[in-house]
């Protein structure tokens, strides 16, 4: 697992209740999705230097896809 993946392990720890691993990534995400949990980034390149503003909308058109894809 990355080093810096620290949002997904500590959602894991308190909603799954287990510490996760670079080989189970795969599955837990399926569970967490399988609870309505969806880990999606802000934007589709983080660290690209650009403001974060301005991908709000795209952010929010991605969440209302989810919903709307009967995954959760």
């Amino acid at each position: 697992m990355r080093e810096h993946d620290n949002l997904f392990r500590y959602v894991c720890r308190v909603l799954l209740g287990r510490e996760p691993t670079h080989e189970a990534k795969g599955d837990l995400l399926k569970e967490l999705q399988h609870k309505g949990v969806f880990l999606i980034d802000l934007k589709e390149t983080p660290v690209d230097g650009t403001p974060l503003a301005q991908h709000v909308p795209a952010l929010i058109d991605r969440c209302r896809a989810l919903g709307r894809s009967g995954s959760c």
